[in-house]
């Protein structure tokens, strides 16, 4: 059973730990734990500019009716837009003490890019 504020205040020791509430969701992660994640994240964010460089080289034969080839400008900008992603990244991981333990909540867990990627099929629906 949850109580007011005051109601735990005059409780006794036992009665607080079985009170004591946590305000909102944070997640605990060691610094170690996050490092590896941007780790991830960064690989993954340059394997995707490499990947958008490369399809903003293909000429006009690659493409075809099967094989469909979006503006070079627009595959540069894709490609900037995930090595920024990467650097961003990479800045956070270099301030995290891998020897420290975090408690984060949603806006850190989405500023750090932590939580597992959203499928493309949930992604599309949500648009």
């Amino acid at each position: 059973m949850l109580g007011t504020l005051s109601e735990v205040e005059g409780s006794s020791e036992v009665e607080k730990e079985q009170t004591a509430m946590i305000e909102g969701l944070k997640l605990t992660m060691t610094g170690e734990e996050i490092r590896n994640i941007l780790r991830d994240r960064i690989e993954g964010h340059r394997c995707s500019a490499s990947r958008w460089r490369e399809d903003a080289e293909r000429s006009d034969d690659e493409c075809s009716d099967i094989t469909v080839c979006l503006p070079k400008e627009m595959c540069e900008n894709a490609a900037e837009a995930a090595e920024w992603r990467a650097e961003r990244l990479e800045f956070i991981r270099e301030h995290i003490d891998h020897s420290e333990v975090y408690r984060l909540g949603s806006g850190d867990l989405n500023f750090g890019e932590l939580l597992p990627p959203q499928p493309a099929s949930m992604e599309l629906a949500a648009d």
